[in-house]
């Protein structure tokens, strides 16, 4: 049973393509979360899809590194099933900002911040937070975290190489 803190440094050291590992977390809800060691967490790995398809349950990726590097925020909900309900909103700069949803909101969105006139400041991390709330996460809560902790050892590609030995900054989500 470890802390937030102690979980988080189990995805050190973080690579570069890919991921060597995932961590799996029990929560103080029906939800598990995963994190990847890879650059880009466990986006774009299909291992979520596979749990959640295999287990008919909904899942959800949540992207916010606005504070460095290009820069994106992402909310990415697919209901349970093989064929559950899809819900994507982005903000996020390759090189230009471009903001992106797909499929028909869910209640609990604030829909009218999509048309903020600065692109980054359409999805902030407080919506991730409310969103996830609604859906009973409490996603900035370290508390929320606690249970059982499985790490999954991952095949990196052969290139896959360390980038860092410790997280760059103090907040996971910044404001």
């Amino acid at each position: 049973k470890l802390t937030f803190e102690q979980k988080m440094r189990l995805c050190l050291p973080v690579v570069f393509p890919n991921r060597t590992r995932i961590v799996v977390s029990e929560t103080q809800s029906d939800w598990i979360c995963l994190w990847g060691n890879g650059v880009h967490g466990i986006n774009g790995d299909t291992i979520k899809d596979h749990i959640g398809e295999t287990l008919s349950i909904e899942r959800l990726e949540i992207v916010n590194c606005m504070s460095s590097g290009p820069g994106s925020s992402q909310f990415n909900y697919t209901g349970p099933g093989e064929n559950g309900r899809s819900r994507i909103v982005a903000a996020h700069k390759e090189s230009r900002w471009e903001f992106h949803q797909y499929g028909d909101p869910l209640p609990f969105e604030d829909t009218q911040s999509y048309s903020a006139r600065l692109i980054k400041e359409r999805l902030p991390a407080t919506s991730l937070a409310r969103y996830c709330e609604a859906l009973g996460i409490r996603l900035i809560d370290e508390d929320f975290y606690f249970g059982r902790t499985v790490v999954l050892p991952m095949l990196g590609q052969p290139q896959t190489r360390v980038v860092a030995e410790t997280f760059g900054g103090p907040e996971l989500f910044p404001s």
